[in-house]
């Protein structure tokens, strides 16, 4: 038996708050997403949904909460992921084929993929040699890393894929994750997360038994604590490379691609390399932190020719110099300097000296750079090369012999691994890096053609800014802007020509309080510039002064349309670029204020001139927008009767994946059908007829495809009814009203009995429109059977009065369904008191003379005497 995805809604939110802690933990800009997929014994989709954070139903937008959504075709899992499934004969190869992921290796990855994807192909081995699938497929932006679990419950088990996408990802790490998967630590935690994060039997197997309730993690950690666990193993890895002489042909091979094995290695735990690092890390010396590197070098290559030019040599064969001798690790440190390429160079175990590297001896070898940055602050950098071929030479003569003559270069290529501050990992440079800077810059100066050139020279004014320590502030805008805000902010700044600034001088500049003012040229306009902005709702209560005078100042040129950008330095060197590039985050923050305005406001009021500011804010997010923010903002106008705005946040939902989404095209039509009743009862033809139309578009979307079969429900059905019912009406149209007769049949047979009774209502008052008095009758009594309510009796009773004829047919309904047990006093009582009034309409009925007949429910006998009396005189 399979497990239903319903039953795995806590398992898979458990999964997803453990990854995302996680991954937030590693950098807080990683954005998750997780998808879910079962398949059936045939290997296609059984059920897909996504699990994803949202804002919350109801006054709760200050939280959010994971929900699991439902999609109904693997094909909605691309269109999330920006990818498309033109690769795969069948959407469940993109899960299950292996050999067709070998065929899609090659495309270039700088290129411009447009929606294309390479998929890169592995499978890896627990200890016991069980095999377990694992794909990564890489798209443009996004990482995307496919694995499963599999489940053993007290009466079923399955196997579950996942699909995750990990976006936010600088540019090094995200080609570290294809292209050298070895040494990627982000692949490494997501392998280890599936395979060694929660409690599994000998298999691999996860017991959702009734005495386990759920998943553990193996080693009773949290997000932080596994994140330092697979340091420590990270840093055993590399060790393990340094000791067996990985070559960079067994991380990379010459096409790019590789072989990887992402298997639990016990090893790795038993290096000790990550505490012998940081013991060196943890160390003073004269009271200084530590700030210094060494180069890690395989034994093998540190023999006779090695690539090291010595400046001083320690013996090794007399009480060597180990890795566990952090004191006088630390103490040498200060005779190494970076800059002038002086390193300690060690291999796995000892340290032979220092010295530089030569770098025209290395030959396809990789060693391994590790910078201290500060007590407890350390990076891993891989270094290899690569030959650069020139394009021209000399042809000359050597001993008769031709020789063309070119020269070679060899490029240094450094990838930053992983950086350590207080046994945390860090991957990327904590919120500033070059693609960042280049993407937000772009994006706000789009118009104005700013070249490479520019950008990495304004970026190199900004890592120079980095090194102030008191913090600072750059400022970027376009060169008429930069000139007329000097001239405003003149009085609380210090203008000066445009000039172009070396950006060795910038420490200098920005010594003094104030922003340093630049233009997209990189000339600078003014120094120690105070920000004036404009006080607004949004920001940061959580950030300090620096940063929120700058984002109000950026919201000031904003609203005057005027592109900027601010790259805000603390103390500590950090930077924070703003705008910031758009995240989920940062789009629910955006959102969460404006449904607040939504919930406070009274409905009899004129909309708010601020609800058009915040969908000016929304719309310059584009599609990056997730439809659950739209679906609550409609949620929010729906709760205040504003079905307008409601259908048109609904509808902007489902524009974001061109889908159908059942449930939510469900409450789009409810909306249009609130404003279509709204203007039948004000006889406006031509706005009825238009939202009619409108509800009829959704119905066709997803009731029309038999598809979403399944997905249909009485409501469904009853809410098309009900549209038919009124337009068959207001332009007396026989069909429409057939159609709808039809659909409310349909509502009756789907609907439950405790939903049934509406269901006979509605169609009874079709029939009545359609002057069809018996039949309407029968579906009021079936209603009343149903579920016995005083307005199904009270309608009845309307009806009889004007079709008195009806009243015997009326009573040998009611006494057929008695016959069957089916009861209802109210109604026997005021079927009987019609009969005793109106005895001619009731002629051949009998009633026994002796039999009393029954009082109506809650009525006092004087009430009941006195309505008898009204029959009487009707």
């Amino acid at each position: 038996m399979s497990i239903a995805m319903s039953e795995m809604q806590h398992i898979n939110t458990r999964i997803y708050e453990d990854l995302e802690h996680i991954l937030k933990t590693l950098d807080e800009r990683l954005e998750l997403k997780l998808f879910a997929v079962s398949l059936d014994a045939s290997g296609e989709p059984r059920e897909t949904v996504q699990v994803k954070r949202v804002l919350p139903s109801g006054n709760r937008a200050d939280r959010t909460e994971v929900r699991q959504e439902s999609i109904l075709q693997l094909e909605g899992v691309f269109r999330r992921l920006r990818i498309t499934a033109a690769a795969f004969d069948k959407p469940a190869d993109f899960l299950t084929n292996h050999n067709l992921f070998n065929q899609l290796m090659d495309v270039d990855e700088d290129s411009d993929l447009a929606g294309a994807m390479v998929i890169e192909d592995r499978s890896f081995g627990v200890e016991d040699g069980l095999e377990t699938g694992s794909e990564v497929i890489k798209t443009r932006g996004n990482i995307i890393y496919r694995n499963l679990f599999r489940y053993q419950s007290d009466a079923a088990s399955d196997v579950f894929h996942y699909i995750v996408s990990v976006g936010g990802a600088e540019a090094d790490t995200y080609k570290q994750f294809y292209r050298k998967p070895a040494v990627s630590f982000l692949r490494m935690l997501l392998d280890y997360f599936f395979m060694d994060y929660y409690e599994a039997g000998h298999d691999g197997t996860l017991y959702l038994t009734s005495e386990r309730r759920g998943i553990q993690p193996k080693h009773r950690e949290n997000g932080k604590q596994y994140c330092q666990r697979l340091t420590r193993l990270y840093y055993g890895k590399i060790h393990s490379f340094i000791e067996d002489n990985n070559m960079l042909s067994s991380i990379q091979d010459m096409d790019g691609h590789y072989e990887y094995d992402g298997e639990v290695n016990d090893r790795y735990y038993e290096s000790g390399f990550f505490e012998q690092i940081d013991a060196i890390a943890t160390r003073t010396y004269e009271g200084d932190s530590p700030i210094g590197c060494m180069m890690f070098i395989s034994n093998a290559s540190l023999g006779e020719y090695a690539p090291v030019s010595y400046s001083i040599r320690f013996f090794t064969h007399m009480n060597p110099i180990t890795l566990q001798d952090a004191r006088r690790i630390r103490k040498l440190l200060e005779m190494t300097n970076k800059e002038n390429d002086l390193y300690l160079i060690a291999d796995h175990e000892i340290v032979y000296g220092i010295g530089r590297i030569e770098w025209n001896q290395i030959d396809g070898e990789v060693l391994y750079e590790l910078e201290f940055k500060g007590l407890s602050q350390y990076r891993l950098t891989l270094i290899s090369t690569e030959s650069q071929q020139s394009s021209e030479g000399q042809l000359t003569m050597v001993e008769d012999r031709k020789v063309y003559r070119m020269r070679a270069d060899i490029e240094i290529k450094a990838d930053k691994l992983l950086g350590v501050s207080f046994k945390n990992p860090e991957i990327g440079e904590g919120g500033f890096s070059s693609q960042r800077f280049e993407k937000i810059v772009r994006s706000q100066f789009a118009s104005l053609g700013i070249s490479s050139k520019e950008i990495t020279k304004l970026e190199r004014i900004v890592r120079k800014a980095k090194e102030q320590q008191h913090g600072t502030m750059v400022v970027i805008t376009d060169r008429d802007t930069a000139k007329s805000e000097l001239h405003a902010l003149s009085m609380q700044s210090t203008p000066i020509d445009p000039i172009d600034i070396d950006p060795a001088f910038i420490k200098h500049l920005t010594a003094i309080d104030g922003a340093i003012y630049l233009d997209i040229y990189g000339k600078c306009h003014g120094i120690g510039v105070i920000l004036d902005g404009l006080a607004i709702e949004t920001g940061d209560s959580g950030r300090g002064a620096r940063y929120n005078s700058a984002f109000r100042y950026m919201n000031k040129l904003h609203k005057e349309n005027k592109g900027c950008v601010i790259a805000i330095v603390s103390e500590d060197g950090m930077v924070n670029l703003i705008p910031e590039l758009p995240n989920e985050e940062t789009i629910r923050n955006l959102f969460r204020p404006f449904i607040d305005k939504i919930d406070e406001w009274e409905k009899d009021q004129p909309l708010p001139a601020r609800f058009e500011t915040y969908e000016q804010q929304i719309e310059a997010f584009g599609d990056e927008i997730d439809p659950s923010n739209y679906y609550r903002v409609a949620e929010a106008f729906l709760s205040k009767e504003q079905y307008e705005q409601a259908a048109r946040y609904y509808k902007k939902g489902l524009e974001v994946y061109d889908e159908v989404s059942p449930s939510m095209n469900r409450k789009l039509v409810m909306a249009y059908l609130n404003l279509l009743i709204i203007e039948y009862v004000n006889n406006d033809q031509e706005s009825t007829l238009k939202y009619y139309r409108l509800a009829n578009v959704e119905f066709e979307r997803y009731m029309s495809d038999r598809r979403y079969e399944k997905q249909m429900t009485y409501q469904d059905y009853n809410m098309r009814a009900f549209a038919d019912d009124l337009y068959g009406n207001m332009l007396k149209d026989d069909e429409a009203q057939a159609r709808a007769l039809e659909d409310y049949t349909r509502a009756i047979e789907l609907a439950g009995q405790k939903n049934r009774h509406g269901m006979y209502w509605n169609r009874s008052t079709c029939y009545m429109r359609m002057d069809k008095p018996n039949l309407a009758l029968e579906d009021l009594i079936e209603a009343e059977l149903e579920n016995n309510q005083s307005k199904y009796v009270n309608k009845l009773m309307e009806l009889l009065k004007e079709n008195s004829y009806l009243i015997a047919y009326a009573m040998d309904v009611y006494r057929e369904k008695e016959a069957k047990g089916r009861q209802s006093p109210e109604l026997e009582q005021r079927l009987l008191e019609l009969v005793i009034d109106n005895p001619e309409a009731a002629a051949g009925f009998e009633i026994e003379v002796d039999k009393p007949v029954p009082r109506r429910r809650n009525s006092s006998s004087a009430s009941n005497k006195e309505k008898k009396g009204e029959n009487h005189d009707d």
